[in-house]
């Protein structure tokens, strides 16, 4: 891993500046592909401050940028979880969570890459944020359009609606 001493400097802000630097060599270092291509982009504020709602989720936040926010989508966490255990136990997997949580955290660098901004997370929040997420939108996924379920609701559009939207 890489190993720059911090105490190197005397400025605060630029010891800060070096174990930033550090983290992100030492994700970079981690990486088992070769070149995970940055997919992950957050729109400028330039851009969003003059309508996010436009670029912005209103009811459920996904992922780790939008996922710690004090925003209203805040109320959808509990329904997440909710949603997991219930993908898990409905899919006989709930004694191994801890199995599906270790091979997430795997992943954690690979995926930090995708992103265009450095992530402050830990990666052990970082593999919570993505097993929750990601199993909610799995369950979101396959039952959507199902044929034997009834017609979706408006409840359901406005979540589809915010899974689609740009900062999702």
């Amino acid at each position: 891993m890489a190993s720059i001493d911090p105490s190197l400097t005397s400025n605060p802000q630029e010891q800060k500046w070096v174990v930033e630097i550090t983290k992100i060599l030492d994700h970079q270092l981690e990486i088992h592909n070769k070149n995970p291509l940055v997919s992950l982009f957050q729109v400028p504020e330039t851009i969003t401050t003059k309508q996010p709602e436009a670029y912005e989720p209103q009811h459920v936040g996904l992922g780790p940028i939008h996922h710690f926010q004090p925003r209203a989508y805040k109320k959808m966490e509990q329904k997440k979880l909710a949603v997991m255990l219930k993908v898990l136990q409905d899919n006989e997997i709930e004694d191994n969570k801890l199995n599906v949580l270790h091979n997430v955290k795997k992943l954690v660098p690979i995926v930090r890459s995708c992103y265009d901004m450095f992530l402050e997370h830990d990666d052990e929040l970082l593999t919570w944020v993505f097993v929750i997420d990601g199993l909610f939108l799995l369950n979101l996924f396959q039952n959507y359009n199902q044929p034997e379920l009834p017609e979706v609701g408006p409840k359901k559009r406005l979540i589809a609606q915010d899974v689609l939207m740009v900062e999702n």
